[in-house]
């Protein structure tokens, strides 16, 4: 599958709490291309770090919902200040990420300090049959 960088739909989302957070495109089939995390320590104390889950979830009416069919894709261990997440789905990969309409991508990250620890995430998604 031979990927046209200019179709690449970037979604991004913030917060200083826990990250849970779904994307998709509406309507279509798309696949992950990239996911990436920047995590920002507000207080300058001691690094703290969480796994942070990337999965496929069930989406109706733009609400994420937990079904019958949702998987764990990638767990990525010890996310969090000085440890951001960089992400990328190589081509040849490519059709594991592939999701159909009514499906998205969520990602999950347990904040350990969430007084002190922000982050930005930022998604790709590749639309398929285009």
């Amino acid at each position: 599958m031979a990927i046209s960088p200019d179709k690449i739909q970037i979604q991004r989302a913030v917060g200083s709490g826990s990250m849970d957070e779904a994307f998709w495109i509406e309507g279509q089939r798309h696949a992950l291309v990239f996911a990436r995390a920047h995590f920002v320590d507000l207080d300058s104390a001691d690094p703290t770090a969480a796994d942070l889950t990337i999965s496929v979830t069930g989406i109706v009416n733009q609400a994420d919902i937990d079904g019958p069919h949702d998987a764990t894709l990638a767990k990525v261990l010890g996310r969090g200040a000085a440890a951001d997440l960089n992400l990328r789905v190589l081509e040849d990969e490519m059709h594991a990420w592939i999701v159909d309409p009514g499906y998205g991508f969520r990602v999950e990250w347990t904040n350990p300090d969430s007084d002190d620890l922000g982050w930005g995430l930022e998604v790709g998604l590749y639309p398929i049959g285009e």
